[in-house]
């Protein structure tokens, strides 16, 4: 900042773009249920506007997929690393399913356990090691 002659207790105005999209309102729209809006703030991150998407709409953060323009949101970046400025809107696919087991297991009814090599089963279907 120095080569700008910016002194210390300087103010700066934020302009151009950036500025507008500190914060306001941006639309979720799941791919089933009517859009909606939240509001925000750029330095918000994604696991923060799934909270609010909860808040909103009962809708569980880990059953929430985030995207903007085709990509993914992740849970640890904020809205404004996407580029992301009010009355954008970002798409909403709810997961009925955990996202951890894959569709086989989920469908099929298989429970995997790890297990030691030498465990067994008790009658309170516990594994309990020998």
């Amino acid at each position: 900042l120095a080569s700008y002659n910016i002194q210390k207790e300087s103010t700066l105005k934020l302009g151009g773009r950036f500025a507008k999209c500190l914060q306001g309102v941006i639309y979720v729209k799941p791919l089933t249920l009517k859009r909606f809006h939240i509001d925000y703030n750029a330095f918000d991150t994604v696991k923060i506007v799934k909270a609010k998407i909860y808040s909103k709409n009962g809708i569980p953060a880990v059953q929430q997929r985030l995207t903007f323009e085709d990509i993914q949101l992740d849970d640890d970046l904020t809205i404004s690393q996407y580029n992301i400025c009010p009355e954008s809107t970002i798409h909403l696919e709810i997961q009925t399913h955990d996202p951890k087991m894959s569709s086989d297991d989920s469908l099929s009814g298989v429970i995997r356990f790890e297990v030691d090599k030498v465990s067994t089963l008790n009658a309170a279907g516990q594994f309990s090691p020998e």
